[in-house]
Parts: C-alpha cells; sequence; structure tokens
C-alpha cells in the first residue's frame, strides 16, 4: 500500500521520504561525510523535543546537516515548529477554539511564503516540500495533518504583507 501526503491539493508518495531523507542529508563537504538523521516514526504526533525549542530533535537536526545557508536552516525550522503547532493541536476540545486555533496556525504558515533576505525562493520551495514529507512521516501525523487541513478548508486567508 502507498502512503500518500496531500499538501496544499497535491498528494506525494510517502515512499519519496526516503528520497528527501537523503537529499536533506547531503554533506556540505566529501570530505565530511554525514550519517543520515534517524527519523523518529514514533506513534507520537509531535515526537520528542527535549530542548522544548518547538522542533522535534530528528527534524532539527535534518536542517542543521543541510548544505544551505544560516538565512534558510532559520526559515526551516520556522516551517517544523509550524507544523509542531498542528501536531499538538487538541482536535478534542472545544470546536469553536480548535478551529480559531488551527486559523491561526495556517495564517503564520501562509506567512512562510514570504522567504527573508538571503534565502533563495526556488530552494526554499524544495527544502520545504522534502522537510513537510519528513515532519508527515506516519499515518498519524498525516492524519491529523489531514484533520488541520479539513478545519481550514474554505476560510479566507490574508495575502501575506512580504514587504514589498
Amino acid at each position: 500500500m502507498t502512503h500518500q501526503l496531500r499538501r496544499r491539493g497535491r498528494r506525494i508518495p510517502m515512499a519519496l521520504a526516503a528520497v528527501a531523507l537523503a537529499a536533506t542529508a547531503v554533506a556540505c563537504s566529501p570530505d565530511e561525510p554525514k550519517s543520515p538523521t534517524a527519523i523518529d516514526e514514533s506513534s507520537s504526533l509531535v515526537g520528542t523535543d527535549a530542548n522544548n525549542d518547538g522542533v522535534r530533535d530528528d527534524i532539527e537536526k535534518v536542517v542543521a546537516d543541510l548544505p544551505v545557508n544560516q538565512e534558510t536552516k532559520a526559515h526551516l525550522l520556522e516551517l517544523a515548529a509550524s507544523e509542531q503547532e498542528v501536531m499538538a493541536l487538541d482536535l478534542s476540545g472545544n470546536p469553536e477554539a480548535t478551529r480559531a486555533k488551527a486559523y491561526d496556525i495556517a495564517t503564520k504558515q501562509f506567512a512562510l511564503d514570504c522567504v527573508p533576505a538571503g534565502v533563495d525562493k526556488a530552494e526554499w520551495r524544495t527544502r520545504s516540500e522534502s522537510l513537510l514529507l519528513l515532519i508527515l512521516n506516519t499515518d498519524q501525523r498525516n492524519a491529523q495533518e489531514e484533520s488541520f487541513n479539513k478545519l481550514v478548508d474554505g476560510r479566507a486567508f490574508p495575502l501575506p504583507d512580504c514587504g514589498a
């Protein structure tokens, strides 16, 4: 059975997560080989965040190992933190409060489309899609993302002000 990730209307086979991991674990220099980071496949939605910085530890390590500049790493960590909020969202609580929180998270995610100075937009898109595959790497996490998307589906969001 092929697991798929639905992200912004597109379906991506979860088998690509292995390719994404290989692509993201590339060493910065051939003299410094890095072994691929073990990705948390536990049944926990949020995974382990030992330093309580709002990003799963395995994802933080993947980003740290990327051969990209610090600005790109920081922006990818913002994406990872927003997805961590999605994973931590309590869907069993008050429906209106849950919907409002989901809207706030989604608004922040749309703002991530404004790439800061020093971040190549094309590289950001490629890296962020790969990172999402790694973050949403289990059926439980994929289901949480689907539920989140249903909560915000059909809502209007303000266009982010990218300082144009």
